[in-house]
């Protein structure tokens, strides 16, 4: 993931197994959270739909930015 908001993202997936624009995926995200005496993950799952490509860094890799259905209230920091 290089961008995650609490209505979409932008991940790295690989060009072999990319999605279209307009396909609907489920996506789980896993939010680190710490206390003062702890570390967990935190796990948000939802459905998503492709919005758009962009060329990744390589030609094995592609970009994708997914909308949520649904926006996640995952209390990330502005």
């Amino acid at each position: 993931t290089e961008d995650l908001s609490n209505g979409g993202a932008f991940l790295h997936v690989p060009v072999s197994s990319r999605p279209e624009v307009g396909d609907r995926i489920n996506v789980t995200i896993s939010v680190p959270r710490t206390t003062p005496n702890s570390r967990m993950l935190e796990d948000f799952a939802a459905p998503a739909r492709v919005v758009r490509h962009v060329p990744g860094g390589s030609a094995d890799l592609s970009g994708i930015a997914i909308e949520f259905e649904n926006p996640l209230d995952m209390m990330l920091d502005a």
